[in-house]
C-alpha cells in the first residue's frame, strides 16, 4: 500500500475508495493516440471534473503523472489537433477544457452493451413522479432531515460545475457535517442534513462573486474577440466560433495527416486579429454531426481566452 497515494480525509471509508486514482479508457484498434497521450488525456479530464482546470506542465508531468514534461506538452499538441482539448497558456499554467466528440468515441474501447429488458416499465403516475426525490443525493439528504426545497436547491448548486468545489470536497464535507452533529449531541444522530446544508451554502456565498467576475471576464473577451475579428471579416475571410463550423453546434476535428504551415498569410492574419494566438492549418476539417468530410482544406485557429475560432480563407472567384 505504500506504493500508492491516500485520499485525505477518508480514513472512515472502505480502502478501495481511499487510494487516489482516475479511470482510464483503453484504446482502441483505430485510436490514434499513444499509450502515454491516451493517459494525458484522460487525467486532464479528470482534473476537469474536478474544477481543476489551470496546470502546469511542471505539475502534470512530474507530480501528477510522473512523465517527462516533453511527453506531456507533446500530448497537449497532439490532442488539440484531434479535437480533444482546447488550451491557453496564462503565464506559466495551462487553461484547459477538454471535448470528447462523436466521432471519437470509436478511438475507445468500451465493454458490450447491458442487455435491454424486453417488458416496458411502467412509468409512475405525474402525482408520485412529482414527489420522488429528483437523484440519489436529493433522497440522502431528505432522509437525513433536510426539508424537500432545500435540498433541491443544494442538489441544483452540485450540478453547477463552475459554482460547485469538487467531488471530493463534497464528500469530506458531508462527513465533517456527520462527525460534527453527532458530537453535539443534541438531535438524533441521523440528522444531519441540516448542517451539511449550511456548511455548503457558505462554501457557495463565498465561491459565488468568483464565479460571477469570471463570468464577466468570459463576457469581456468575446467582446474582445469579435472586435479582433471584424478585421479579418472585412479582409473576406470567413469566421466562426469552433462550435457553429457547421450544422449542429459540435466541435469539428481534423482528419489525422493534417500539417502545420508557416506561410506569409498566417503573419498577415496576425497581423489582423493581434494579440489573439493563431496557428495555420492544411488538411481536412470535418464535421462529427453530419457527416460533412471537407469543411475546408485550409484554415487558422484564433484564440481568445478560452474561446477558439476558425478563419476560413476567401475563396477565389469561378
Amino acid at each position: 500500500m505504500g506504493w500508492f497515494v491516500w485520499k485525505k480525509g477518508t480514513d472512515d471509508r472502505p480502502w478501495p475508495k481511499r487510494l487516489a486514482h482516475f479511470p482510464v479508457l483503453l484504446r482502441s484498434p483505430a485510436c490514434p493516440l499513444s499509450l502515454e497521450q491516451n493517459v494525458v488525456y484522460w487525467k486532464l479530464r479528470d482534473l476537469e471534473r474536478q474544477g481543476r482546470t489551470r496546470q502546469t506542465v511542471l505539475g502534470l508531468a512530474d507530480r501528477l503523472l510522473g512523465v517527462s514534461r516533453p511527453t506531456v506538452t507533446n500530448a497537449l499538441h497532439r490532442l488539440r489537433d484531434l479535437g480533444l482539448l482546447d488550451y491557453f497558456q496564462d503565464g506559466s499554467r495551462v487553461v484547459f477544457a477538454t471535448r470528447l466528440p462523436d466521432a471519437a468515441r470509436p478511438w475507445f474501447a468500451t465493454g458490450e452493451p447491458k442487455p435491454k429488458p424486453r417488458t416496458k416499465p411502467v412509468s409512475p403516475p405525474a402525482a408520485v413522479a412529482a414527489t420522488e426525490p429528483a437523484s440519489p443525493l436529493v433522497a440522502q439528504l431528505v432522509a437525513a432531515g433536510l426539508d424537500r426545497k432545500r435540498a433541491d436547491e443544494l442538489y441544483g448548486w452540485h450540478l453547477d460545475v463552475d459554482l460547485m468545489v469538487t467531488h471530493d470536497w463534497l464528500t469530506r464535507t458531508a462527513n465533517a457535517a456527520v462527525r460534527e452533529h453527532r458530537a453535539n449531541g443534541t438531535a438524533p444522530p441521523d440528522r444531519w442534513g441540516p448542517l451539511f446544508y449550511w456548511k455548503v451554502r457558505r462554501a457557495v456565498e463565498r465561491r459565488r462573486p468568483r464565479v460571477e467576475a469570471a463570468a464577466c471576464q468570459r463576457r469581456d473577451e468575446l467582446v474582445a474577440a469579435d472586435a479582433l475579428l471584424g478585421n479579418a471579416r472585412r479582409a473576406g475571410y470567413r469566421c466562426v466560433s469552433q462550435f457553429r463550423a457547421c450544422c449542429d453546434g459540435r466541435l469539428p476535428f481534423a482528419v489525422p495527416g493534417v500539417d502545420r504551415q508557416y506561410s506569409p498569410e498566417l503573419r498577415a492574419v496576425q497581423a489582423l486579429v493581434r494579440p489573439m494566438e493563431v496557428a495555420e492549418y492544411v488538411g481536412r476539417l470535418a464535421c462529427p454531426g453530419c457527416g460533412e468530410p471537407d469543411l475546408a482544406d485550409h484554415w487558422f485557429e484564433a484564440a481568445q481566452g478560452t474561446n477558439r475560432y476558425l478563419l476560413f480563407p476567401p475563396q477565389p472567384d469561378a
